[in-house]
């Protein structure tokens, strides 16, 4: 054991351990089962520092195994094959080759860190280390670990606390107080971050400790939040009391603290509603069928972080090789900042509907269902010259660009709509579906966290095509959203929203450069889904609904990319003529991503997605 761990907040101690037990039991297993056993002289090593934990096994990583590979896991090596099968038996290995991946997951949800591995193969070990940021010293045969706050520089005294800070202090100190209260309802706390990240609290006790209490509150907050905390307490209400009803909503509305349901936190914010107030499932299942008997069409996100990664031009690909097997595609430009995609598949003579999904939007909402709006009046039919085309394509554009459009879009809400009344783009998306009978619907998303976005990725669609190249900035931004649609639903308890990836503008004037960019883009992909995205299935109740860790492998896993190369006659095209019939119908990037859509709408018919 590694002993007792204190760490003071304030004057409180709270006893936890020093780092997870569960990465120190998966690198001790490591080191049994992988360690060369020929090398004399040595043994498995286990130190204990100030700042790091470090497990240190004699002999290099197995099989010619690179410290590249040991940390991207996959098929497992072992230079002890019969002593891995044995701790599999004995319940000391949960994964075959998942070891890295576990430890990671351990240390990035403990304190943020990353187990740092070294293989030195001219000493012949491998060593493991996790910074646990901690001070320790002996006592009484124990080890006793003090936090460390000791900071790089002196800070001025003078100066402001940071937001985060102060609102991490407040949370952790109400959530102590609260559960040092006798158990029960009588004693609850709501904390309120108000719109200008100010603090305010309703604090329900029994009616003879209501100054004892909110005295205590007052005192608690005014030294951990310090200018963020507002000195505005209420009176928790129950029963008859006229502030009853209000209290009890946003006390629903409230998210439970992670120490306990006692206390429950609720954010107030001026904008990016969208973010917190979409639709978390999609309005129907794909395939199944409507009223009218025909197939429910997939609703699918085109989504970049950044700009510039070729997302209009991947969605319009992907319509016209949907159409080109005869099918009918409906096209909504979602990307109501940047509006492109609805110019680039434009009508004849290069035309466009003149209303789109910014008057549709605001129309419906004030409409509301007793007014019937005419779908047919804000899109038109894609023209082509190819003679491919068998199907169609539907376009809804985002509207007519002039001097009157930003203030329709001034107009817009992403925020959740009256009760018992359906989002203006939802019946959007239904009367598409209802009236013209698609068999997809592509939506072109804003780049960047802009509202749509947020609304659009919060589950409403059934497959989300998430393109990114290799720059870290995308990469950043893709984390979050794969958060969003994979990590947020797994620890909520439901399935991650359906989504595949792409590598946008590679650059292929060179095939052993662009094989290893492809590798590289991979190999980030493998790691960023690993942390943002898939379960871990011995952590929920039925993998089989799920996207686990134990489909890294698998081909048709949503981090394997398809490849966008870049294309230089896409940078330079003035009508989409010029491309359409040789790059986007005859490209096979095009066709394996219209093929990897397909396989996604197959996969979802009988299981409910």
């Amino acid at each position: 054991s590694l002993g007792r761990r204190e760490v003071y907040d304030g004057l409180r101690r709270r006893d936890v351990p020093p780092m997870p037990e569960s990465a120190l039991r998966e690198a001790l297993v490591n080191a049994v089962i992988h360690r060369d056993y020929a090398v004399t002289g040595s043994q498995i090593l286990l130190e204990v520092f100030d700042d790091r934990v470090a497990v240190t096994s004699p002999g290099a990583l197995p099989n010619h195994m690179t410290v590249e590979q040991a940390r991207r896991g996959g098929a497992p090596r072992s230079r002890n094959e019969m002593m891995a099968n044995a701790m599999v038996v004995r319940g000391l290995m949960e994964r075959r080759g998942r070891g890295w991946l576990t430890m990671r997951h351990a240390m990035a949800r403990f304190n943020g860190t990353e187990p740092e591995l070294v293989n030195d193969e001219r000493n012949r070990f491998v060593r493991v280390t996790f910074r646990t940021g901690t001070g320790v010293v002996a006592s009484g045969g124990a080890l006793r670990v003090r936090a460390d706050r000791r900071e790089p520089h002196p800070r001025r005294s003078d100066l402001m606390q940071h937001l985060d800070d102060a609102h991490a202090g407040a949370e952790r100190e109400l959530a102590a107080w609260v559960a040092g209260k006798p158990d029960g309802r009588e004693w609850r706390v709501l904390l309120v971050k108000d719109v200008l990240a100010k603090l305010r609290v309703v604090l329900w006790c029994p009616p003879d400790q209501w100054d004892r209490g909110r005295t205590e509150v007052d005192q608690e907050l005014r030294e951990s939040a310090t200018v963020f905390w507002s000195g505005s307490v209420l009176q928790g209400r129950t029963g008859g009391h006229p502030d009853a009803g209000w209290q009890k909503k946003v006390w629903a509305q409230a998210v439970p603290h992670d120490e306990g349901d006692r206390l429950r936190v609720l954010e107030r914010r001026l904008g990016k509603t969208g973010w917190f107030e979409a639709p978390d499932e999609p309005p129907w299942t794909a395939g199944g069928r409507g009223a009218r008997g025909r197939k429910a069409p997939a609703i699918v996100l085109f989504y970049s972080f950044k700009g510039g990664a070729g997302r209009s031009t991947a969605l319009a690909a992907a319509a016209l090789q949907l159409a080109a097997a005869g099918e009918r595609v409906a096209v909504v430009d979602a990307d109501l900042d940047a509006p492109g995609v609805g110019s680039l598949l434009a009508g004849r003579d290069g035309v466009a509907a003149s209303s789109g999904v910014v008057d549709y939007l605001l129309e419906r909402r004030i409409a509301g269902d007793e007014h019937a709006l005419d779908v047919g009046d804000y899109h038109h039919r894609h023209v082509t010259d190819s003679s491919a085309s068998a199907g169609d394509v539907l376009v809804f554009p985002a509207g007519t660009f002039d001097h009157r459009y930003v203030e329709k879009l001034a107009r817009i809400d992403y925020g959740a709509p009256p009760e018992g009344a359906r989002h203006p783009f939802v019946s959007l998306l239904e009367q598409i579906r209802e009236d013209l009978g698609p068999d997809w619907i592509l939506v072109d998303a804003r780049a960047g966290l802009g509202e749509v976005s947020g609304f659009l990725t919060g589950g409403l669609c059934h497959l989300h095509v998430v393109l990114g190249t290799l720059a870290d900035a995308s990469w950043r931004g893709l984390e979050r959203i794969l958060d969003r649609i994979g990590g947020d639903r797994v620890r909520g308890g439901r399935p991650q929203a359906e989504c595949l990836i792409a590598a946008a503008m590679v650059p292929r004037s060179d095939q052993q450069q662009f094989d290893a960019l492809v590798a590289r883009f991979t190999d980030r992909a493998r790691e960023v889904f690993s942390e943002c995205y898939y379960a871990d299935s011995s952590e929920i109740e039925s993998p089989d609904d799920f996207w686990t860790l134990d489909d890294l492998d698998s081909t048709e896993a949503p981090h394997v990319p398809v490849v966008l190369p870049y294309e230089e006659r896409l940078a330079t095209f003035r009508d989409l003529g010029e491309v359409a019939e040789p790059v986007l119908l005859g490209g096979e990037q095009y066709r394996q991503l219209a093929g990897r859509l397909r396989y996604a709408a197959g996969s979802w018919e009988g299981n409910g997605r």
